[in-house]
């Protein structure tokens, strides 16, 4: 049997809400929930937007097209927006690209915030995974933890991944509309018992005296990073300079691994838009509005 945890290690929502900032609170208080162990918080998210957008769609069909914008306000005003899926342990944590992450019990951080969006959302929510990044980054550096980003979604503690990002977007019922976006977070504060697995081990890492950090107080300063970043209370343009000036892949030779082809380039930029250039061996700039890229270490 476990040994119980030290209080600043017991994930508690009545702790977290006590630490979440003002604007925080007004979006997510009331609406965390924690989880001894699950399969992944992002995909219990899908699953509880789904059915959210099923009872929407049977209310649109019972009241008419007339009532499709009010129906449509109601959905942003419902328990969804803000909620907060936390994990002590996922039995099937996700990451990027189809990849699994690994979620041992006790050791980490896991959580998924839902954010449904306005109609004219600013910043886009195509920039919410280089923002949570950013957000995961200033919420160690208030632990006086220095971190570094790994495009797209990776932060990196002493030259090993401590974080991995995975932010879905979820279709409304008519597929064209953005309904919800889901952004979850996985943050390995110290090593598991059993170690890393092998397949992981040489590039995985944990924060420095993990065990003494309080997660009630992380994870509130990471929602209340997030609120800000995503609802525009902080200037998105700054954060987003913040990402390029946090990465440490720039004027270096990167593998750039895509569906088509993988070929080595020199990381030269990162647009505003979150979009890393690259400049192959032909010396061609190229694009990538996303994918995924490898550098050794």
């Amino acid at each position: 049997m476990n040994n119980p945890l030290p209080e600043a290690e017991r994930l508690s929502k009545n702790l977290i809400e006590s630490f979440l900032s003002p604007r925080a609170l007004s979006v997510c208080g009331g609406k965390i929930e924690i989880f001894k162990t699950i399969d992944s918080t992002n995909t219990e998210a899908k699953r509880r937007l789904e059915l959210s957008q099923h009872r929407l769609a049977a209310k649109q069909c019972r009241f008419g097209a007339t009532q499709h914008r009010f129906a449509e306000r109601e959905h942003r005003g419902s328990v969804m927006h803000g909620s907060v899926l936390i994990a002590e342990h996922q039995s099937a944590g996700r990451g990027r690209l189809g990849k699994s992450f690994f979620s041992p019990e006790r050791s980490g951080i896991y959580l998924s915030l839902v954010y449904i969006p306005e109609a004219s959302q600013v910043p886009d929510t195509s920039l919410f995974t280089p923002l949570a990044a950013v957000c995961v980054c200033r919420a160690l550096e208030n632990l006086g933890i220095e971190s570094a980003i790994k495009w797209v979604n990776d932060v990196f503690v002493d030259g090993k991944k401590v974080c991995g990002i995975l932010t879905e977007g979820c279709m409304g019922t008519n597929d064209s509309d953005l309904s919800a976006v889901i952004a979850g977070v996985g943050i390995n504060l110290y090593e598991a018992e059993s170690g890393f697995p092998e397949e992981i081990r040489n590039t995985a890492g944990c924060l420095p005296n993990g065990k003494s950090i309080d997660k009630n107080a992380l994870t509130a300063s990471l929602i209340s990073l997030m609120i800000d970043a995503f609802s525009g209370a902080a200037d998105y343009r700054v954060l987003m300079e913040e990402y390029k000036n946090r990465s440490f892949i720039l004027g270096k030779t990167v593998t750039v691994i895509s569906p088509r082809e993988t070929y080595e380039a020199e990381a030269v930029d990162i647009s505003g838009e979150g979009h890393l250039i690259v400049r192959d061996a032909s010396g061609t700039q190229r694009e990538l509005l996303s994918g995924e890229i490898s550098l050794r270490l």
